[in-house]
């Protein structure tokens, strides 16, 4: 019987990273590991974080998503992007600013080549199978809570209000479109 851990690492050691050639130069990817990943976890949280989105669960994520979840974040961490992206195809960050070197979508090619690179595969095809384990599967669900009956005001958890509960002044005096008051 085939152990199938020890396939993919085999496969692993042996795969040849993806090229991409960028304005006429050949980049080869660089194999990827431990810090590439807590690297790609701070763009995708900061990139989560600056779209006001959360992540969903981590069945739903897969080697599209992570570059598209890269992507989306590079507003948010572009320096964390830039160094990351120019560190997997041996790029100084300061060089990947050169639109002669770099032209407008270049991060677009070399995203496409970091989702189809066998570590990246390999990595989630570990992440579903530990996500599958009952222990896993039960740290990563969200707990949902009940809502109280009758909580049309506040509750044990409320902070104090500081609106009063009940305003004398019209919406169009909020707008600045009421009576004057004596001190203006």
């Amino acid at each position: 019987m085939t152990d199938d851990r020890i396939d993919t690492g085999t496969a692993a050691l042996t795969y040849e990273p993806p090229s991409i050639e960028i304005a006429g130069v050949t980049y080869k990817l660089r194999r990827l590991g431990i810090l590439d990943t807590l690297r790609l976890a701070k763009i995708v949280a900061a990139g989560v974080a600056g779209l006001g989105r959360e992540v969903g669960s981590l069945d739903t994520l897969d080697p599209q998503v992570l570059g598209m979840l890269i992507l989306a974040g590079a507003p948010f961490a572009e320096r964390q992007v830039l160094e990351f992206l120019g560190s997997v195809i041996g790029v100084e960050p300061k060089d990947m600013a050169d639109p002669n070197r770099f032209p407008m979508g270049s991060e677009v090619q070399i995203v496409e080549a970091l989702v189809t690179h066998e570590d990246v595969r390999a990595f989630f095809d570990r992440l579903q199978a530990a996500m599958r384990a009952p222990g896993m599967r039960s740290l990563f669900q969200s707990k949902s809570t009940s809502s109280k009956a009758d909580t049309a005001g506040p509750t044990e958890r409320s902070s104090p209000s500081h609106t009063p509960a009940t305003s004398s002044v019209s919406g169009s005096q909020r707008a600045g479109k009421g009576k004057r008051s004596e001190r203006d």
